[in-house]
């Protein structure tokens, strides 16, 4: 036998057992899906806990008169503005006087329907006595029919002038009493935009003068397409203005019924509890409670992570591994959630740590 060289069954069986040594990593059982850490994962944990939650939807508003209690004084008509007694931020009584204009083309209508009432009143008087007259006559047999019936036509259409001059005057008397402009209830002139002598339009952008009644003013606000199907007429909210004002309690008029295409938010009302110490166009924060629990499952909202749509946590268990539980969600606000299945009360949810935390990687809870 030449040296360096083995038997050819030897050989073959060296051969075999190194190609047996190459598969059998391959063939071993692969195991389960988790994650061994050799260094613990440091997180904060809290508990699961029983306790009262109340979703809140929060929109950014602004405060104005509720129908009905603004009031916008402008000229009837081109007209010089002889009075405007009063300037903005004056607080005036029902019935006040607000701008008085001169539009002598007024006067002149008025003037001229006056004189055609006098017109027609004559002709009534004067038919009433040529029909008196002819009745008489007839009656005697000295007139013909054909003369009473002549007469009561004639007063007939005296009647009919009348009325018609009536309905001409008091047309002109309602224009011009249009000059003169009274406050319809009591409140706060918030704009003023002209003086007296000035010539106004009907047609302009502002009004020469506005009055709010601060007794009745409401808040509106928008809310997002998201929002809209957790409303409910009725609910309370709050109301946060600026930092001077406190904040004021009220209530939600009506779920919006259309949507804007655009902007996908929509319009809602809230009716103020009280008189409001705001005042109209202050811009503000809404707080609607748009429904709420009193005995819910609930953990802190930093404790759920959000995949397309679906929600999990991180569970710690008494062998110190992190395992990650999909759960379902119910109520949530920036603090806390509302959990409606996949948990029970106790159980320790990590709330600081969990980004890119493995499922089944040891941690430690930071005291």
């Amino acid at each position: 036998m030449r040296r360096g060289t083995l038997p050819g069954n030897r050989a073959r069986r060296l051969a075999g057992a190194i190609v047996l040594l190459a598969v059998l990593p391959a063939c071993r059982k692969p195991e389960a899906d988790s994650v061994e850490t050799s260094d613990a994962v440091i997180v904060a944990t809290a508990s699961v806990r029983r306790a009262p939650i109340r979703a809140i939807i929060v929109a950014n508003g602004r405060v104005r008169p509720a129908p009905g209690a603004s009031f916008d004084v402008v000229a009837p008509q081109p007209a010089r503005v002889a009075e405007l007694p009063h300037s903005a931020g004056d607080r005036v009584r029902k019935g006040d006087l607000l701008a008085l204009f001169e539009i002598p083309s007024l006067e002149a209508e008025r003037s001229g329907r006056e004189a055609d009432r006098k017109r027609a009143a004559a002709r009534l008087e004067n038919a009433e006595a040529a029909l008196a007259r002819v009745e008489g006559l007839f009656a005697r047999g000295i007139a013909a029919r054909k003369e009473v019936e002549d007469a009561r036509r004639e007063r007939t259409e005296a009647e009919a002038a009348v009325a018609e001059s009536d309905a001409g005057l008091a047309a002109a008397e309602r224009l011009e009493a249009r000059c003169r402009v009274r406050a319809p209830f009591a409140g706060v002139v918030v704009s003023r935009k002209g003086d007296p002598g000035d010539l106004v339009d009907p047609g302009a952008p502002d009004p020469i003068l506005r009055l709010v009644d601060t007794a009745r003013l409401e808040v509106e606000a928008m809310v997002t397409l998201a929002d809209v199907p957790k409303l409910k007429a009725g609910a309370p909210a709050r109301v946060i203005g600026p930092e001077a004002y406190a904040p004021e309690e009220a209530r939600l008029r009506d779920v919006p019924g259309s949507v804007d295409p655009v902007t996908a938010t929509a319009p809602i009302r809230l009716e103020l509890a009280s008189v409001s110490k705001l005042p109209a166009g202050a811009p503000v924060r809404v707080e609607i409670t748009a429904a709420e629990r009193a005995d819910a499952l609930v953990v802190p909202t930093a404790a759920c992570v959000r995949e397309a749509d679906e929600t999990f946590v991180y569970t710690v268990g008494g062998d110190g591994k992190a395992r990650r539980t999909r759960v379902t969600t119910g109520l949530a606000t920036e603090a806390e959630t509302e959990i409606l299945s996949g948990l029970k009360e106790a159980d320790a949810v990590v709330v600081a740590g969990q980004t890119a935390l493995p499922d089944g990687a040891t941690v430690t809870v930071r005291k």
